[in-house]
């Protein structure tokens, strides 16, 4: 036989091959991060932090006001009020973009374990409020919450 019809053999064989291999269905699993930050503490007492500081300003702005006596003196506390919500606002800015990296990280480590443990090809981020899988997937987050607790005891 000549190469050209070796070259035509190996080409039939593999399409013979590819064709007798067993077919898997794609499993896709879903997360929802809304559940997970709703029931990470930690979550929470950042923001019952904020909520306190932001509580602060605005007892100092409020008192500030009330003492105030001219109309400069209430513009004064008002420009005070402002540029400490923008300086507040920046410092939680940046305090709640880090703590969300760290912890989307941490969902993520956790779903490729349990999706490796569990043979999921592919994990998506779902909500109640964003909806991205109708139906099917195999809901981990009960999964991702179990390990997550687990790994701050």
């Amino acid at each position: 036989m000549n190469t050209r019809a070796w070259a035509i053999l190996a080409v039939v064989t593999a399409l013979f091959s590819a064709g007798c291999q067993e077919e898997r269905e794609l499993v896709v699993g879903k997360v929802d991060t809304a559940i997970v930050f709703e029931n990470d503490p930690q979550y929470s007492e950042l923001a019952v932090q904020y909520l306190r500081e932001q509580t602060e300003v605005k007892q100092k702005f409020l008192e500030s006001l009330r003492t105030a006596e001219t109309d400069a003196q209430k513009e004064t506390a008002k420009k005070g009020y402002q540029d400490k919500q923008t300086e507040l606002n920046g410092v939680w800015a940046k305090k709640t973009g880090e703590f969300l990296k760290t912890r989307h990280e941490k969902i993520q480590a956790a779903a490729k374990t349990i999706a490796e443990d569990k043979s999921i090809d592919v994990v998506l981020i779902d909500s109640k409020f964003y909806p991205t899988v109708e139906w099917g997937a195999v809901d981990i987050t009960p999964d991702i919450l179990l390990k997550m607790q687990g790994e701050q005891q």
